[in-house]
């Protein structure tokens, strides 16, 4: 349900490597405590184990650094990969993934006006990254059909195909109220109905 929701890239705030080396020598040579900041302390020499010292430092950074390079990573694997969450609302997002990972939904529409107005159309034979509502990789699909048509055009199994409803009165009441309070609703309006199949479950 919905338009593809174009993803912003998250911001990360990472310590400077040599204060991030610092403080796991300090917390190593504290027996784990953390201690006072490390303006207020005194020059420090080390812990003993520099090869340790620098192996703590590392998986300290790599830790900060791990929600944006695992989407990097995935758009390395995925040349040309757009970010998009269903949905308007952290609920739907949610409910609308599990199906996608129960295998229910395997299809999903949104009004042509906002894919005109600047969100990622859907292009058959790529594959996308749908993330959850706080941004994180949720899931890789790939689209295998679009049709474009009237709303009231949209047939039963098209409306079936998205997991959400039993009938298609189910899915035309769903969706004329989805699209009404993201920007209006009207029977002859133009939709943009996608197939996909899922490429990869990442979390």
């Amino acid at each position: 349900m919905g338009p593809r929701l174009r993803a912003k890239p998250a911001k990360v705030k990472r310590l400077p490597p040599r204060r991030a080396d610092v403080a796991a020598c300090r917390r190593r040579a504290a027996g784990g405590r953390a201690g006072p900041p490390w303006w207020k302390q005194p020059p420090f020499s080390g812990c003993g184990d520099r090869a340790e010292c620098a192996q703590s430092g590392r998986e300290q950074r790599e830790r900060s650094a791990s929600v944006p390079e695992t989407l990097a990573a995935l758009k390395q694997r995925y040349p040309g990969a757009e970010t998009f969450r269903f949905g308007d609302s952290a609920a739907l997002c949610n409910a609308l993934l599990a199906l996608v990972r129960a295998g229910r939904k395997v299809a999903t529409c949104g009004a042509l006006r906002d894919y005109q107005a600047g969100e990622p159309m859907p292009v058959v034979g790529r594959r996308d990254i749908a993330l959850t509502w706080n941004g994180a990789p949720a899931l890789v699909i790939e689209t295998v059909e679009i049709i474009q048509c009237r709303f009231d055009e949209v047939s039963e199994a098209m409306a079936l195909a998205e997991g959400e409803d039993d009938s298609l009165a189910g899915w035309q009441e769903g969706h004329s109220g989805y699209f009404a309070r993201n920007g209006g609703f009207s029977q002859d309006m133009q939709v943009v109905w996608e197939r996909f199949v899922v490429v990869e479950v990442l979390d």
